[in-house]
């Protein structure tokens, strides 16, 4: 994939490269299993709701932030829309109201200004059996 790739840099509002951080996970479909609890271990984030609509139990949207060199994020786009808007924006609100999050760093480990994408999972909560 290094040799073969070809990736266009990251970059910010003003059009400068930044660095970026992306992550990528494969997710084997085991008949028998929930699909979506499987694949919910592979996200960056597990937000738990009380429903979402049209009876769906799992959404999944990914996030763009661009993270200061101290891990305040300086912006927040949706990447990868869910289809459900209150949960999309909520999404970027929640990512805007932390602290701080990982900065990321370079090769020489130093923490830098850049870009990560996140994988973000809404659940819907399961009723309590009688």
């Amino acid at each position: 994939m290094r040799t073969e790739g070809r990736f266009a840099p990251a970059k910010d509002r003003t059009g400068q490269a930044i660095p970026s951080e992306v992550s990528q996970s494969i997710v084997w479909d085991v008949p028998g299993m929930l699909r979506e609890v499987n694949a919910a271990s592979n996200f960056d984030a597990i937000i738990e709701v009380q429903r979402l609509p049209e009876s769906k139990r799992f959404l999944e949207i990914h996030i763009r932030e661009i993270v200061d060199a101290e891990g305040h994020v300086e912006s927040c786009a949706l990447d990868k829309a869910s289809g459900a808007t209150a949960l999309d924006q909520q999404a970027c609100r929640l990512v805007a109201s932390a602290a701080t999050v990982p900065p990321l760093r370079d090769p020489d480990s130093r923490a830098v200004r850049g870009m990560r994408v996140r994988r973000i999972a809404f659940l819907a909560q399961v009723p309590a059996a009688k």
